[in-house]
């Protein structure tokens, strides 16, 4: 399988995503699917910083997209709340499968 800028190789999905920040701290992280998906939404996100640190954040199970069967050239959304600043370099989550998003 093949997303906008990605791959999944095995149980990982490496892929490139939009990261958005919003005025509250929120974290939203969209990726586009050019194939069809079974979806898993983990339960946290492990953001690794520019300089070094990483952290372990929940994810918002009610504003993220939910497990299911995602189409080709939709989009899946992560939301985590309140993530501290910084530049992302890396996000991290485990959940049925390995996925690796890079900004």
């Amino acid at each position: 399988m093949r997303t906008q800028a990605g791959s999944i190789s095995g149980a990982i999905l490496h892929a490139t995503g939009r990261f958005v920040r919003l005025a509250d701290g929120t974290l939203v992280i969209e990726i586009e699917l050019t194939d069809a998906l079974e979806w898993r939404l983990p339960p946290t996100m492990t953001l690794h910083f520019d300089d070094g640190t990483t952290t372990t954040i929940d994810v918002d199970t009610t504003r993220s997209t939910r497990a299911g069967a995602i189409e080709a050239g939709m989009q899946v959304r992560i939301v985590c709340p309140t993530v501290r600043a910084g530049t992302i370099t890396l996000a991290v989550a485990t959940h049925g499968m390995m996925l690796v998003i890079r900004p």
